[in-house]
């Protein structure tokens, strides 16, 4: 399947849009674009064919016979066409869809099903393409239509596994916006022909692209070829009826002229050619959209125009569906075979721009992608997204516990209002899920509701948490003298920390505010360290200790420059957040990732500015100092026959050579440290010149009164504080580090090239151990995300990812300290995933590397049972009277 996917990826994902169409430019008919384009021909030299064949060369380089695409596609075609699945005698492309959908997916009790042993591979499919139309096209070929009880994803087959799901899984990543079916609800609302234009999408295609202009128009023709579709479905309908019902034969009077209204449109060449045409005919189309509903009516619930949670995907797949039998039974003509392909094509790319694919697209694409999630749906958009994300847990029938983050709000009200509405839905989407239950029984077992009224339902209801999710700007940095570098964000934090702290103390007698279980952070890493947040995390804490348990953690070690960069961070989080005991890090990759790997990979280079590299390095020559004389440095030394001595050495020297850049004289490694420790402090203590200017032996004798003035704002709990607040020279290089523009150009300074000697590699190694420790001994979790992970790192397969190297119980007898960790989603709309997958892609990948079976299964019953455990939401989370 390695092969197929990548060629469905060139022919209906990376082929151009602007490409499909005819223009009056080139003068080109459809008629004659129907015949040649998606068509599989002879003919190597027709412009699709060439285009294709450059992009598949281009994408997989290390292909390099020009012959093998048409050998690809004659193989599948010939396969397809021996099944006699298809009645016409010439092959098109759609007939790779047909290939995969009967190779691969099979009915398991009435579920579309794929093989447990080709997991991983149809995960890289549906990476590619989207599953609505390998679901939609399986069923055509069964002729069995879809169902509401349809579920969005399409189950596997290992029933062992399916057991240990069912004792219970437990969320512990998830935004809640990125989840549930969003890309689905974008699809659907933009389709729809109510506006002529939408400014909305074209700013978000500008500005993922900058320009192409034919792109943005090629999506606006794909609604207009929608309609033209959906009326060969009318006109079938009516011809095979001749009993259809009035309105069917309305609608169907209503589209006669809708072929030459869709030839119209679609050879336009400029936006407002296209507007001018589109206003034309915007009735005719508003009324083909009515019959469209009244026909796909059995998928929605409600009269409104937009649709709620499993509506979006089920009524996509339900016309799809029409479509694909159609195909099959030979009923559509070239130009319509022609005509779907590129409606297909522009579905793919239009979820291409609200999802991430497996093909390591970057941190960058996904922020882009995860800050548009919600952007072009209309008309309650919060309640559809969160019932979308609330049915999707639902379905999967094995969930017990989620935590939703959310951002903060700037008021007690907003979040008294936010929390109710989840309880709400969540209530209203449990009830729904008792009803289906209930009415399957009754269908079943020929039962009247009321006589298995009293009977135990299977559905358990969801118990949730909210995790409040500040979020981090990488824009924000004042290189003005006599301002933190990070004011806005510092002022920023510690209003939303006072109105958290403010909800607390208001809703502690009404049980709300239990459901705000935590708080995180999110976005992007460079540029915002966790001093940022440490004020207000430890004071949130300090506040509300007595009454609220609540739990730190943080999104860290996902996105950095260099990997020393992100243990630091990591480690930071600890000393500078006051961490404790069954707190957790989101991510954490930097903890796990393969060292020298990683450094090959990046050719051994290092690009940072002057402050960073100087920070990595002094804190990895303390993390060695520090951990010198322990076991697991002592092991380590006698594994790589290096002695901590001459690491610690080249680190001096490696500071000497670079301190020299900094625009104050005379700073030691120690001095540098000190300075670096007080990071964990609110500079703004350090602006009054009487607390710079105390000596060593004054701050020795008023530590205890500091302590009790400041409170939260010093960071006493960090065992290295007080040495660090006594060094005057510390507290001096402090101040000049958020106040002074010399030290903050050392920061902002464009970035330089540095060597990852040898050496160097090897300390990176050992502060990556050290720290691997320092995290068991302090009991924090790890929230892994394997397909998040996955693409948006380095990382081009799911057995390399960290997991195993965080925790590898009962699969390799090792001495190495299992961390906590736990498996999650993080964004699954985004990812196109959901946590029962995620956990199966982990097994398959097992699997596949020749991992005992047994072992993997107490593996991964083990980490379903650590995950549970590790959640903020506990038992105490009780319903509250929402009314």
């Amino acid at each position: 399947m390695k092969k197929i996917d990548r060629l469905l990826k060139v022919i209906y994902l990376d082929f151009p849009l602007n490409k499909v169409f005819p223009t009056h430019q080139n003068h080109k008919e459809l008629s004659d674009f129907a015949t040649s384009y998606f068509y599989y021909t002879v003919d190597k030299n027709s412009d699709f064919s060439t285009l294709v064949r450059n992009l598949y060369t281009s994408s997989y380089h290390k292909t390099n016979n020009d012959d093998e695409i048409d050998l690809l596609i004659s193989q599948y075609f010939s396969t397809v066409k021996k099944s006699g699945l298809l009645s016409r005698k010439d092959g098109n492309t759609l007939d790779l869809f047909v290939y995969i959908a009967d190779k691969l997916l099979v009915y398991q009790s009435g579920k579309i099903t794929v093989s447990f042993d080709q997991l991983l591979e149809w995960n890289g499919l549906i990476n590619k393409v989207d599953l609505n139309i390998f679901f939609a096209m399986k069923a055509a070929i069964k002729g069995k239509k879809i169902e509401l009880t349809d579920t969005h994803k399409i189950m596997h087959d290992n029933g062992r596994l399916n057991v240990i799901f069912s004792k219970g899984l437990s969320e512990n990543h998830m935004h809640l916006k990125g989840s549930g079916y969003t890309s689905d609800m974008n699809w659907q609302d933009f389709v729809k022909p109510d506006n002529v234009l939408d400014s909305k999408f074209e700013k978000i295609i500008k500005a993922r692209q900058g320009k192409l202009d034919d792109d943005i128009l090629g999506f606006y023709k794909a609604r207009v070829i929608k309609l033209y579709l959906f009326d060969k479905v009318l006109n079938r309908r009516s011809l095979d009826n001749s009993n259809c019902k009035k309105d069917e034969e309305n609608d169907r009077n209503n589209t006669e002229n809708i072929f030459n209204l869709t030839q119209k449109l679609l050879n336009v060449e400029t936006m407002d050619e296209y507007e001018l045409r589109y206003d034309g005919i915007r009735s005719d189309l508003l009324g083909i959209d009515t019959a469209y509903r009244r026909y796909f009516k059995k998928y929605i619930s409600s009269d409104k125009d937009s649709y709620f949670a499993k509506e979006s995907y089920l009524i996509e797949r339900a016309f799809l569906y029409e479509m694909f039998k159609s195909h099959l039974n030979g009923d559509l003509t070239k130009l319509d075979i022609y005509l779907l392909n590129c409606y297909l094509l522009a579905l793919n790319k239009f979820k291409l721009i609200f999802d991430q694919s497996n093909e390591g697209m970057g941190f960058t694409k996904f922020k882009e992608s995860e800050g548009i999630k919600e952007e072009l749906l209309v008309d309650d958009s919060f309640d559809r997204v969160v019932k979308s994300v609330l049915d999707k847990y639902y379905s999967e029938g094995c969930i017990r516990k989620v935590e939703f983050r959310v951002a903060p709000k700037d008021s007690v009200g907003a979040y008294i209002k936010l929390l109710k509405n989840i309880s709400k839905l969540n209530d209203e989407v449990y009830k729904e899920y008792c009803l289906k239950e209930k009415k399957s029984r009754a269908t079943t077992y020929h039962l009247g509701h009321k006589e298995i009224a009293n009977e135990t339902l299977t559905v358990k209801k969801l118990q949730f948490g909210v995790i409040v999710n500040f979020i981090k700007d990488p824009n924000d940095f004042r290189d003005a003298d006599s301002i933190s570098r990070k004011e806005k964000s510092y002022t920023d934090i510690k209003k939303k920390v006072e109105v958290l702290c403010q909800f607390f103390e208001m809703t502690q007698k009404s049980g709300l505010s239990k459901l705000i279980v935590g708080v995180d952070t999110a976005n992007y890493e460079l540029n915002v360290r966790p001093e940022v947040f440490c004020y207000g995390f430890r004071h949130l804490r300090r506040e509300i200790s007595e009454s609220h348990h609540l739990h730190f953690t943080y999104h860290v070690g996902e996105d950095f420059l260099t990997l020393a960069n992100g243990l630091r961070a990591m480690d930071e989080t600890i000393e500078f957040l006051g961490y404790k005991r069954g707190d957790r890090f989101g991510h954490g990759m930097a903890l796990g990732l393969d060292v020298e790997k990683y450094f090959k990979i990046k050719q051994n280079q290092i690009y940072s500015t002057v402050q960073d590299y100087i920070d990595d390095i002094v804190w990895m020559h303390h993390m060695i100092s520090d951990y010198r004389n322990s076991r697991i440095v002592q092991r380590f030394v006698e594994k790589n026959d290096k002695t901590t001595t001459f690491l610690l050495q080249f680190l001096e020297e490696e500071f000497s050579r670079e301190i020299i850049k900094f625009p104050m004289e005379d700073i030691s490694l120690h001095d540098y440290f000190c300075a670096y420790s007080l990071r964990g402090d609110d500079p703004e203590f350090f602006i009054d010149e009487k607390y710079r200017n105390m000596t060593a032996a004054e701050i020795e004798k008023q530590y205890e009164i500091l302590s009790l003035k400041f409170g939260a704002r010093l960071n006493f709990q960090n065992a290295f504080h007080k040495e660090a607040l006594r060094n005057k020279k510390a507290r001096k290089l402090y101040f000049h580090f958020h106040y002074d523009k010399r030290f903050k150009i050392l920061h902002k300074e464009e970035k330089l090239r540095y060597e990852a000697s040898e050496l160097y590699v090897t300390c990176v190694k050992l502060v990556q151990t050290i720290l691997h420790q320092k995290v068991y001994e302090h009991e924090i979790g790890i929230e892994t995300n394997p397909s998040s992970n996955l693409k948006i790192s380095f990382v081009d397969k799911y057995i390399h990812l960290p997991l195993l190297a965080f925790n590898n119980k009962y699969l390799i007898e090792d001495d190495v300290s299992n961390l906590n960790i736990s498996i999650n989603s993080d964004d699954s709309a985004i990812f196109q995933t959901d946590l029962s997958q995620e956990y199966s892609y982990v097994v398959a990948a097992l699997f596949r590397e020749g991992y005992d079976k047994e072992s993997v299964y107490e593996y991964v019953n083990y980490i379903r049972k650590v995950s549970m455990a590790q959640s903020f939401v506990t038992d105490d989370n009780v319903p509250f009277d929402i009314d």
